[in-house]
């Protein structure tokens, strides 16, 4: 079962206190001074803060403070999303992936028989159709199996989210004096794995557990970075492999490589999911 992120976030949003989230503050850019980190906002308003969390992103302006390592890697492909209406999903199986020869597509069982969807194919980095997003799709996966085409045909263009994928190299660096990362600002990873917004929310609850046991604010950054950096560049790096052979192109090698596949019994598909799904 696939939760929306609007879902998740509106039960996290619920579960705060009115005012605790201020939304339409951007971030420009930040300075530490000894115990305490300045912001500047693009409102040109400058606030001070114990502690940052940077949660912002693959493009974080957090990380260019932290380890000001230039942009991320584009890794060759580019995914579509989307969700169709309620009832979609009432004859959908459970969740699917099929690939093909540098495509994919991945169907999955939402909240009220919501069909959730993904799509990926090879294609230069920016590059997108004339004809908007829903024809591109339908050019691309009109002859595979249903309910796929059916799908696609249901959607309007505004309601297709197109993203190229991208990741970063693994780094063991994630604090700063007074200063953490987390989510994707510290360990960016392709969707292959559906783990990005999973191994977030595990970093968020390690980053509370190490402050809550740590004897300072310091002692607490380092517990979190120690505990999470190896299962995180496990999964970064699980995920790039995974997103790479399921891009393959040439015929004799995805023959090959679907052979492996089937033949792959599932209890080791399973126990090899084990080291990314730890929390220590």
């Amino acid at each position: 079962m696939a939760v929306l992120r609007s879902d998740l976030q509106s039960l996290l949003l619920d579960a705060l206190p009115e005012e605790t989230v201020r939304l339409g503050a951007e971030l420009t850019s930040l300075w530490t001074h000894g115990n305490a980190v300045e912001l500047l906002l693009t409102t040109g308003e400058i606030t001070h803060a114990d502690l940052v969390v940077g949660a912002d992103g693959l493009w974080s302006i957090v990380r260019r403070h932290v380890l000001d390592d230039g942009p991320p890697r584009y890794r060759g492909y580019t995914t579509w999303r989307g969700v169709g209406r309620a009832g979609t999903a009432r004859q959908l199986d459970g969740a699917t992936e099929l690939w093909a020869r540098g495509e994919r597509f991945g169907l999955l069982p939402g909240r009220d028989e919501r069909l959730i969807w993904y799509a990926s194919a090879n294609a230069p980095e920016g590059s997108r159709g004339p004809r908007g997003e829903r024809e591109a799709l339908l050019g691309r996966f009109r002859t595979w199996p249903d309910p796929i085409p059916a799908t696609l045909a249901s959607m309007s263009d505004d309601a297709i989210v197109r993203s190229d994928v991208y990741d970063r190299p693994v780094t063991r660096r994630w604090i700063s004096p007074q200063v953490a990362l987390l989510g994707d600002a510290a360990h960016p990873m392709t969707p292959d794995l559906g783990q990005g917004a999973c191994q977030a929310i595990v970093d968020a609850w390690v980053l509370a557990d190490s402050l809550r046991r740590g004897r300072t604010t310091v002692a607490g950054l380092e517990a979190y970075e120690r505990r999470r950096w190896r299962t995180a560049a496990i999964a970064t790096v699980s995920a790039r492999s995974l997103g790479r052979v399921g891009q393959w192109r040439h015929p004799l090698v995805c023959r090959l490589r679907d052979e492996v596949m089937r033949a792959t019994p599932l209890a080791v598909q399973l126990w090899s999911l084990d080291a990314v799904m730890r929390i220590d």
